[in-house]
């Protein structure tokens, strides 16, 4: 009897046992059902979708022989930002010639950058038309098919735990009210990796993981205001015969190119215009076909003050606490004033008061001008090391040796802010030759597994203002994936990285093609 009554004990235990396994699992079941995320794991996550980010996403993937998995988290829809979404058609840069150049680079190539601008630049030089160079970009990515990209997504959360980022949730993007971006309905993605990069133009996601650094100017007189923005616009009925330049530059794809405006500055309209307006300022311009009929030119022409790269109109719709708190306009809004400053009469009268332009018109689609996609930003953030120290600053781009151990590659441009509040010529001596550029603007310590080649690389505001142009920053790219890919192999430690480790990456570099000696 007693051995039945025990076996009838154990029989109810077993069931109880039984029971609340089953609704546990029944739980678990139904929180990952309703679960908002799904939970996916990388060795490498880049955000932005810039020629930089182009650049790190191809050398970490070439650097680890395809065996990287990498993804990219692109906000706009289609590779090459600005260049391409932004309609700024020109690759603006300088000349130079390297006494060493790396083997795999023609004996004339007569650019301080080499690696992925002397890819891009030889299908596209200087002047292109967007929406090809776009193509031919994601070309170059499908080509690896370890490399994702999410395109139209953006980051809504950076998790990190002791200054090392653990995950990053991207969410699609729509549009939404007046046509801007909000975020969309669709699942977030939890994204695990041990390597991110910050390729953005916004530094959006080193603000998002614990931003230690500037924003603008902040370092040079404590104002957060940056460099004045730019929405590009199409003209047409242009007379490339009397336009006011030493002489129209027709590339070796035959497509125009054109710089001037400078001494229409001086003179009514434009210069009543410039005195007395609040908003914008008529800059001497430069403007590109983006086809061999060169009836059309992209114009880099009209300024408007006072706009913050760091702010997206969904955050502000999505009340997430993420849209600064400052009175600089939101690039979305600061869009849509300069759309209709540019359809105004009162614009297309300055414009035809340049030579050549006498009979332009606006191309326009739907009655409205046909305008780049998202604005011309010049400026956002400016990450910094212990200390309020910079990789790279005046000093060490006027002194540059100190530099020359740790170099991953050439800067050079011309010092040219565009102006903040208001628009004067920036003072400073202009370089005759580019400087080296260290490892660690790629770095900052308050986040120890982000390399930032783009807009919030460790670069003070004066050196920013020759660093900022894509041939510049694709020189950071491929040294951010460069390093990212050998990391991933054991070879190189991200942070305060050894001699033999810089060597190592400098090695490799030039096996890439970039270009790291004078």
């Amino acid at each position: 009897m007693d051995g039945v009554l025990k076996t009838m004990r154990l029989s109810n235990r077993m069931m109880i046992f039984i029971m609340i396994l089953g609704i546990l699992l029944l739980l678990s079941s139904t929180f990952v059902k309703s679960s908002p995320y799904t939970g996916k794991k990388y060795d490498i996550v880049i955000y932005g979708g810039g020629p930089q980010a182009v650049a790190a996403a191809l050398k970490a993937s070439e650097t680890s022989h395809d065996h990287a998995k990498i993804l990219m988290i692109v906000p706009e829809s289609k590779l090459g930002s600005i260049l391409t979404a932004g309609d700024q058609n020109i690759f603006d840069q300088v000349t130079y010639h390297s006494s060493k150049l790396p083997v795999g680079l023609p004996a004339d190539y007569s650019y301080p950058q080499g690696g992925t601008n002397f890819v891009l630049q030889k299908e596209f030089p200087r002047s292109f038309p967007p929406d090809a160079l776009a193509d031919y970009m994601t070309k170059l990515i499908q080509q690896h098919r370890n490399i994702t990209v999410q395109m139209s997504a953006d980051i809504t959360e950076v998790s990190t735990l002791d200054s090392v980022v653990q995950y990053v949730v991207s969410q699609p993007l729509v549009k939404g009210e007046k046509n801007r971006l909000v975020y969309g309905s669709g699942p977030k993605d939890r994204l695990y990796a041990p390597i991110f990069i910050d390729a953005s133009e916004t530094g959006r996601f080193i603000r998002l993981a614990g931003f230690h650094g500037t924003v603008g100017r902040e370092d040079q007189d404590g104002d957060q205001t940056q460099m004045n923005a730019t929405l590009m616009f199409k003209v047409k009925n242009i007379n490339k015969e009397t336009i006011r330049v030493a002489h129209p530059y027709v590339n070796s794809k035959g497509l125009l190119q054109v710089w001037g405006g400078h001494d229409e500055g001086n003179q009514d309209p434009i210069a009543s215009f410039n005195q007395t307006s609040t908003q914008f300022y008529i800059k001497p311009y430069n403007g590109a076909s983006d086809s061999k009929q060169n009836n059309e030119l992209w114009m880099n022409l009209l300024l408007i003050y006072n706009v913050d790269a760091r702010k997206a109109w969904r955050d502000q719709v999505a009340d997430n606490g993420f849209y600064p708190k400052s009175n600089g306009l939101d690039p979305e809004e600061a869009r849509e004033i300069c759309r209709k400053e540019i359809g105004s009469p009162e614009f297309l009268q300055n414009l035809r008061s340049i030579k050549g332009f006498e009979r332009a018109e606006l191309v326009t689609e739907n009655g409205q001008p046909v305008v780049g996609e998202i604005m011309y930003l010049r400026e956002s953030l400016h990450a910094y090391h212990q200390g309020n120290q910079f990789g790279l600053n005046k000093q060490s781009v006027f002194d540059d040796q100190v530099n020359y151990a740790h170099r991953i590659g050439l800067g050079f441009y011309h010092f040219d802010t565009n102006g903040y509040k208001t628009v004067k010529k920036l003072a400073n001596p202009i370089r005759k030759e580019p400087w080296y550029v260290p490892y660690e603007v790629l770095t900052t310590d308050s986040i120890k597994n982000v390399l930032l080649p783009g807009y919030a690389a460790s670069i003070d505001s004066f050196s920013w203002s020759a660093m900022r142009v894509y041939p510049n920053l694709m020189v950071l790219g491929d040294a951010a994936g460069t390093a990212a890919g050998l990391a991933l192999q054991g070879q190189f430690h991200l942070q305060a990285p050894s001699n033999q480790e810089i060597e190592k990456l400098q090695h490799t570099l030039k096996s890439l093609q970039v270009i790291i000696d004078k």
